[in-house]
């Protein structure tokens, strides 16, 4: 069997659909000039009227996306179905590949398989991304950590796997597993146990300053080998840990296209440089399945700049591993 076409070659996170169609409302203006011209382009759009849907199909084309994950649920929050439905729908007009997408904290699993399983069914989704982070929190909870039994999450992606089959399903989780492992939430083993279920794991490989001195540490690579505070030195760094720890499944890796969250927020400027970077920079495409970019766009991710950049770039013809 193959992996899903969902999750090969280039593309990208979607996160909510209405601040995703109006980031690209007036799409191309304001998009493809920069300086004074973009200002000038942005302005005259602003006088037209907006076609959402008209624009995030363009957009999404000229980045050259191959497929797209439509987020189903979060952590304690489910998508509108007809919004989701509408979402899928200029996606696929685009000829991108569709896979839902939702994150589960552990402690309501079995309630998010149903709504994975029904909001997949209502908008044609036939593959599935498990966001399964142990020992994430969220600020407004930070004593709320998400935790797994080795039982519950070999439960619900043995479930995933038994609806979608194992080639339509896969997790995506943290870059470097041994700095989120301990014994609470031993990310490390819990991967470990469900991987052979799943078809892919999708590194989260948001470079921020990485590496730094914690990624040495932990995985015993060199800054000789890994660069300090470099994008396309990070992503390697998360492939080759992945490989250390043994792991054989197709890598698809998530890059960064946000800014302004974390304990040390990265400017807008500094993390459109650093996409740049890593576009002309990464070596290793032979080595993952699949880039795709957190996330496709609202006022804080994929801005304009990095849209220029993504468009220049064609991802879509790197010589991705066959998965």
């Amino acid at each position: 069997m193959a992996l899903h076409p969902a999750f090969l070659g280039h593309g990208v996170f979607c996160y909510e659909p209405a601040a995703l169609l109006k980031h690209y409302e007036r799409y191309p203006r304001g998009f493809t000039r920069k300086g004074l011209f973009g200002l000038i382009a942005g302005a005259l759009a602003s006088r037209r009227p907006p076609e959402p849907e008209k624009g995030l199909a363009e957009a999404v084309k000229a980045m050259g996306f191959q497929h797209a994950w439509v987020r189903l649920y979060g952590h304690k929050e489910v998508m509108k179905e007809a919004e989701l439905k509408h979402l899928a729908g200029v996606l696929r007009g685009a000829n991108l590949h569709l896979a839902g997408w939702g994150y589960s904290h552990g402690d309501n699993w079995r309630e998010e398989l149903e709504v994975a399983k029904h909001l997949s069914g209502a908008a044609g989704l036939n593959a599935f991304v498990a966001d399964i982070e142990p020992g994430r929190y969220f600020k407004k909870d930070p004593t709320n950590k998400s935790k797994w039994s080795e039982r519950d999450l070999d439960s619900f992606i043995g479930a995933l796997e038994g609806h979608f089959g194992r080639d339509s399903v896969a997790v995506s989780t943290w870059p470097v597993l041994k700095i989120q492992n301990d014994a609470a939430h031993p990310s490390l083993q819990l991967m470990r146990h469900i991987a052979p279920r799943v078809g892919a794991f999708v590194p989260q490989a948001y470079w921020m300053s990485y590496p730094e001195d914690v990624h040495y540490k932990t995985t015993g690579f060199s800054e000789q080998d890994y660069p300090r505070d470099d994008p396309s030195s990070f992503a390697r760094l998360a492939i080759a840990s992945w490989h250390k720890d043994g792991f054989t499944q197709p890598l698809i890796l998530t890059g960064q296209a946000y800014w302004g969250e974390g304990k040390k927020p990265i400017p807008q400027i500094v993390v459109e440089k650093k996409l740049a970077i890593f576009v002309k920079t990464f070596p290793e495409w032979g080595k993952i399945a699949g880039l795709n970019w957190w996330h496709a766009g609202n006022p804080k991710a994929m801005s304009p700049a990095m849209v220029r950049t993504l468009t220049a770039s064609r991802l879509d013809k790197k010589p991705f591993a066959r998965a």
